[in-house]
């Protein structure tokens, strides 16, 4: 051990030139190393809207609102539904689990339990269902 530190403190060129070599492999090194974020956020929504007009919040929670939610309830993929009933309309949201291993089937499911619904108020009018698919970075890796 005692010889190689002797080598290099004799050498002190050699050792400045092996430093620099590190160094720059070390910044070639940082500059090509592969950079990953954070997972992409993924959300899947499927969207009801019923317009009902001249209605109250309570005739919309009543006649639609809790209509459609006991409806879809049992549907396989669902994380979480939302319903907001506001005057002269109402608006399901609901989450699709990110395992599902297929959206459109959820969105056909949806769509064919609220069409057995029988019982809509008569003053309401035709509903709309759509998808909504959200794809954001969860985080956002800057460089200075």
């Amino acid at each position: 051990m005692r010889s190689v530190i002797r080598w290099a403190i004799e050498r002190t060129a050699s050792m400045n030139v092996l430093m620099v070599a590190i160094l720059l492999i070390g910044a070639i090194s940082a500059m090509m190393i592969r950079r990953e974020e954070f997972p992409r956020f993924d959300l899947e929504i499927i969207l009801v809207t019923v317009p009902y007009p001249g209605a109250s919040p309570d005739e919309v929670e009543s006649g639609i609102c809790l209509k459609i939610e006991e409806a879809i309830r049992s549907i396989e993929g669902i994380k979480k539904i939302t319903s907001v009933a506001m005057e002269g309309s109402g608006s399901i949201v609901i989450e699709v689990r990110s395992d599902a291993p297929n959206v459109q089937k959820v969105l056909s499911d949806v769509e064919s339990e609220i069409n057995r619904i029988p019982s809509f108020p008569d003053l309401s009018e035709d509903r709309e269902i759509r998808q909504l698919t959200m794809r954001n970075p969860a985080i956002i890796v800057r460089e200075w």
